[in-house]
């Protein structure tokens, strides 16, 4: 993962308000300096006016710049999903996880690319963390009948797989 991508998760998604906007900057400062090579920041300006110092502020508007964030390059969408991941799931603050819930949740709603991916790796997460099902159940909620997940999905420590007759548009 690139510093420009780890940046932009950290200014979206770091609990900390202080930490987040100094992120922000710093993200800022790499696009000033960075700007002429956009393979090391891509689409730095575009990004860069979606999480400034006020966006990144408050935990509200970090996650909403995350989603907005992820529909602007797959490389920011990969890192901030990796980072909802391996991060957010078995974050401390309830409230966090509730957040990064919403932000997957949002990212897949708009385009559903990855998602079977993303549900397996937390069920075998599921086995490290018990309480992951209920996370499980608010996250799916990028997938239509989200509180029925036993009815069309079928899961085992292996892999997941739709059953037939029920349609998520994958």
């Amino acid at each position: 993962m690139s510093i420009a991508i780890k940046l932009v998760c950290v200014a979206t998604l770091d609990p900390g308000s202080t930490i987040r906007r100094a992120a922000s900057a710093a993200y800022q400062e790499l696009v000033g300096r960075q700007s002429s090579q956009s393979d090391r920041v891509p689409k730095g300006i575009t990004v860069l006016t979606m999480m400034d110092y006020h966006a990144v502020g408050s935990r509200r508007g970090a996650f909403e710049a995350a989603v907005n964030v992820a529909k602007v390059d797959y490389r920011y969408r990969t890192g901030i999903v990796n980072w909802c991941v391996d991060r957010g799931v078995g974050h401390w603050d309830e409230k966090g996880r509730e957040g990064v819930s919403k932000v997957l949740g949002r990212i897949f709603t708009a385009d559903r690319d990855g998602i079977q991916d993303l549900l397996v790796k937390l069920v075998r997460l599921q086995l490290k963390l018990p309480n992951l099902l209920d996370w499980i159940l608010v996250t799916s909620g990028c997938v239509e009948d989200p509180w029925k997940p036993s009815r069309n999905w079928r899961i085992d420590s292996d892999h997941l797989s739709r059953r037939p007759g029920f349609g998520f548009g994958f």
